[in-house]
């Protein structure tokens, strides 16, 4: 079991302060991006809303189910909710169950966990299942008329969100939905595919229905089952069958509700599994293929996705929602043509299609059409007013058209009605940023949109918010102000069959143009009336550097070649970047250094928008070279310059986790200017995320050398020294941090860790009280109050603080491990496994929270999840000791005995030190008769200290009991080792 913590990692990034330094650890400069949660209320935020939603949550809650099912191969199948409706009966969807040998519901925030007998009735055609349990003593909630319901109701929803267990959500009936032939109610209430199955509750705290989320266009609908049908099938109710009777199949239907909730929680490859069982079951299930191709679509199977809208076209040619997915991955794929036919179709079939409105909008744009692609997005807000992706696409038209401020308008209400649209906070922060306003806003935009990007895995948007962030962090104010009288001069040579590139190329010039560092001509440039040649010669005398677009239209344009002929006859630098393959190593331009890296065409790389980012930074290499040749001769220290860009650069690195290339950025700030004590703390924090102490510690004191009130720098010193276990030195610099700034609740909260890991819990406790009185919405203080209670044994008082963190920042991802390991420790390895899988599912890169649920799994017996996590553990980890010799255990109950021993191996290379895996390696040789190395093993384990004859009988009764297991007789030496004399 590893120890709690409280910070990410072994060195957690900054939180809240910034976000990516440790809540310990503090650096200059970085901008924070909190993040809120939406649409969830806990119990204690009804209360302060509403006295009568309490009252109905409270008895919601009381009788509400989580259900653990597990597959006929004993693997766990998933987890749903459900509710009493008898004492002894639980309604739920069926597809909850389908497929399960056997499961048991908990209820809600307690213990209590009851086996389920059987299914009692079921209604497969309309998704719901009564299921049995023994007797209980549990209020059944009561069943409304779902007939009296009616638009704009306010309904209450409590399921099993990932999230939080027991959440409780309130919302509206927005409406009714067909779904194959059911008719079923939509409502605004938010759920999770965990929460399928929870009842929905009136303000008499009838259940007018059940929870269900589905998909459509790739999004989740939230919908009601309504309780009329539930009655019906309560009246049906027969004696109990098995859950899984001997001719008992999951339907199509059934596999393709599996496929929406896998693909609705991110697990793609699993969804795709699924949906390939509907279809194997029903080959014409249209839906099924179209929801399949959104899945690929996800992992950046476009091609594949097309065929699978295509086969869905063929089975139903009136389904609008499959013509309007192809149109989509057609433009992805650069085939807006195409695209647009297919969007036109699916208007053509459904003229209320906000969706398809959008979609054809976008590739109107894409085709350099912005002002008709704004007639679609006005027309999909007229159909839907509260469409964030209307008005986000309405403000990239807009931003196209240079209507910045517009735009930027349109951003804040996508914003505002979806608060985690990704794209919405990239595009405001370019056009915050272009238009020369609002820069720290501008950051905070784009490092909230790479914060999204990276949760929600979308790999083309993280490098687009990259690029962004790159360009805003090279410049400074400073920078501005130093170079804007020196600007350089740029010419663009391009053929006009090239405009789109060209174009695309000035954009990412934008910000250098904006911040003085160049001025650009080009022949769009040439007013009405002027001499085109004459202005194209005059403008191309007087610049500094020609940039050639080379394609096979500019190589075979007069135009092109005349204009670099007389660059070159004036000394004009050229710089040629390759947008396609061409014979451009047969012409003039074959000697010059060309762009982008290693001559690659820009049209070559796997995403264009990397080809530009590597053009761009080649350019701006040059930039900055001539620009050193222009401030050389003057009274500007040029260190000073590149100084101020390096430490920027160096910050930007930090976010991107680009560890090396951040330290070799701040070591060259250091070298130009040695007084810089800000870059010696960033630096020192870098070090101390890498765990190399000394070489952090050295930085933060040359810091504090060179400004010795930086109450940063004594806090993270004093983090460092923690961590080192030099309590004493830790707690002088957090007095000190403190001593400097009374309210700093961070160094408050570090103190209280040290003295928390010196075990002098009533002092920790102290400190953490008066950081959360400095700053009660600091999620930080909590979450290391949590830990200080669990070690002391305290775990309700360590939930309430875990759930406190996580209700504070829901992406603080701490509180989940810790939360997850006191579950472990209290018997509750199903929320164990909840915590874990939303630690990865916010930090995908983070190995102990794979470990932990790998040893949450094993604990299940569910071996190959246990050892799926391991494994992506170790591959984060490659020295992940603990996880190799879990690993290794794990395949030991499945006769894996070569890969427990290979395991096993590694993990004592690793630390030769380990006696229980000797011991462990020294079972395996038994078991596999190898005397001669199990000698060896259980001789190395002694030597090391483990009480052998101990150890092994913690494991097995006796020596007897394991030669009956292996059907051998061990040797009489080895028989003596183990055991007690």
């Amino acid at each position: 079991m590893h120890e709690p913590v409280y910070r990410k990692g072994k060195f957690q990034m900054p939180h809240p302060i910034a976000p990516l330094l440790s809540e310990k650890y503090s650096a200059i400069d970085i901008s924070s991006s909190p993040f809120a949660q939406h649409g969830q209320i806990t119990k204690e935020r009804v209360q302060r809303q509403n006295g009568i939603a309490v009252q109905l949550a409270e008895k919601a809650l009381a009788a509400i189910v989580v259900l653990e099912m597990v597959h006929v191969n004993s693997q766990p199948l998933g987890f749903g909710s459900g509710f009493f409706v008898q004492h002894d009966q639980i309604a739920t969807n069926f597809h909850v169950i389908a497929g399960a040998s056997r499961g048991t519901a908990r209820l809600v925030g307690k213990p209590t966990t009851y086996d389920i007998e059987g299914i009692t009735a079921s209604d497969e055609e309309n998704d719901l299942v009564i299921l049995k349990v023994s007797d209980s003593s549990v209020q059944p909630l009561p069943l409304g008329d779902s007939d009296a319901v009616q638009f704009g109701d306010t309904v209450y929803v409590s399921g099993n969100p990932k999230e939080l267990e027991g959440a409780f959500s309130d919302g509206t009936i927005s409406g009714s939905r067909e779904i194959g032939n059911q008719t079923f109610l939509q409502m605004t209430a938010p759920i999770s595919p965990r929460g399928s199955g929870g009842p929905v509750l009136n303000e008499k705290g009838e259940v007018i229905g059940l929870s269900f989320v589905t998909l459509e266009d790739g999004q989740s609908l939230d919908c009601v089952i309504p309780s009329n049908y539930l009655k019906a099938l309560i009246s049906k109710s027969e004696a109990v069958r098995p859950l899984m009777e001997e001719k008992q199949s999951v339907s199509a239907e059934m596999y393709f509700y599996r496929g929406n909730e896998k693909y609705l929680m991110r697990i793609y490859q699993d969804a795709i599994t699924a949906y390939n069982e509907a279809i194997r079951l029903q080959p014409d299930f249209a839906n099924a293929y179209v929801n399949r191709g959104l899945t690929k679509e996800k992992l950046g199977q476009h091609e594949s996705a097309i065929m699978d809208y295509s086969s869905a076209i063929k089975i139903d040619p009136t389904l609008a929602g499959a013509y309007n997915n192809r149109g989509s991955a057609q433009r992805r794929l650069g085939q807006h043509f195409l695209a647009l036919e297919d969007l036109n179709t699916a208007i053509q079939l459904d003229s209320h299609y906000v969706k398809a409105y959008i979609n054809r909008g976008n590739a109107k744009n894409s085709l350099g059409h912005p002002n008709e692609a704004l007639e679609d997005f006005n027309t999909a807000l007229d159909l839907d007013p509260n469409s964030a992706e209307g008005y986000n696409n309405r403000g990239v038209a807009k931003a196209t058209l240079m209507q910045l401020p517009d735009a930027i308008k349109d951003f804040d209400t996508a914003i505002k009605l979806n608060p985690e649209l990704t794209n919405a906070y990239y595009s405001r922060g370019v056009a915050k940023y272009i238009i020369g306003r609002q820069i720290r806003e501008a950051k905070s935009d784009l490092l909230t949109a790479l914060k999204l990007a990276k949760r929600y895995d979308d790999a083309n948007l993280k490098s687009n918010v990259e690029l962004a962030l790159s360009l805003l962090a090279e410049s400074t104010f400073r920078v501005q102000e130093k170079t804007k009288n020196n600007s350089i001069r740029l010419f663009i040579t391009y053929s006009h069959k090239d405009i789109k590139a060209k174009d695309q190329l000035i954009t990412y010039l934008a910000v250098m143009k904006r911040e003085g560092l160049i001025n650009i001509w080009h022949d769009n440039e040439i007013l009405p009336g002027g001499t085109w040649r004459d202005s194209i010669s005059k403008n191309l005398a007087e610049s500094d550097l020609l940039l050639y677009l080379v394609s096979v239209n500019s190589l075979a344009s007069e135009n092109c070649n005349q204009e670099l002929a007389e660059a070159l006859n004036a000394n004009i630098r050229v710089v040629p970047i390759i947008l396609e393959r061409c014979d451009w190593l047969n012409h003039q331009l074959s000697g010059f250094q060309v762009l982008p890296d290693k001559g690659k065409p820009i049209n070559a790389w796997e995403n264009e928008n990397a080809g530009w980012q590597s053009t761009f930074a080649g350019i701006r290499k040059v930039i900055h070279q001539m620009q050193t040749q222009i401030t050389s001769s003057s009274d500007i220290p040029q260190e000073e310059i590149i100084a101020e860009l390096e430490f920027e650069q160096g910050n930007f690195l930090m976010v991107l986790r680009e560890i090396e290339e951040a330290i070799k950025a701040y070591s060259d700030v250091i070298e130009l200017n040695p007084g810089y004590s800000a870059a010696y703390n960033n630096r020192g924090v870098v070090y101390a995320n890498k765990g190399e102490y000394d070489l952090a510690i050295r930085d933060f004191s040359t810091a504090l050398e060179l400004n010795p009130n930086d109450f940063f720098a004594y806090n993270n010193r004093g983090n460092v020294y923690s961590d080192m276990d030099k309590v004493n030195e830790a707690i002088a610099d957090f007095n000190t941090a403190i001593k400097l700034r009374p309210d700093y609740a961070n160094a408050y909260n570090n103190r209280g860790n040290a003295y928390r890991k010196d075990r002098n819990f009533e002092r920790a406790i102290t400190d953490f009280n008066a950081a959360i009185k400095l700053d009660s919405n600091f999620a930080g203080p909590y979450n290391s109050r949590g830990v200080a209670y669990y070690e002391k044994g305290d775990f309700e008082e360590a939930f309430e603080d875990f759930n406190t963190a996580i209700k504070l920042d829901p992406n603080y991802v701490n509180p989940y491990i810790n939360r997850g390991r006191a579950h472990g420790r209290k018997g509750m390895i199903s929320e164990a496994i909840g915590d874990f899988s939303k630690v990865i599912e916010l930090e995908p890169d983070y190995a102990d929270a794979y470990y932990d649920r790998g040893v949450a799994y094993g604990k299940k017996r569910a071996l190959d999840q246990a050892i799926a996590d391991y494994t992506k553990a170790i591959e984060l980890n490659p020295d992940y000791v603990n996880a190799y010799c879990n690993r290794g255990s794990a395949y030991l109950p499945k006769g894996e005995f070569d890969l427990a021993i290979a395991d096993y191996t590694k993990a004592i290379e690793l630390n030769s030190e380990s006696a229980d895996v000797y011991g462990n390696r020294g079972i395996v040789w038994l078991v596999l008769q190898n005397w001669d190395n199990a000698r060896k093993d259980m001789v190395a384990a002694t030597h090391i200290g483990l009480d052998i004859v101990d150890w092994f009988h913690k494991l097995y009764k006796s020596v007897e009991d394991f030669e009956r297991i292996i059907d051998a007789k061990l040797p009489e030496d080895i028989a003596v080792m183990l055991t007690s004399q």
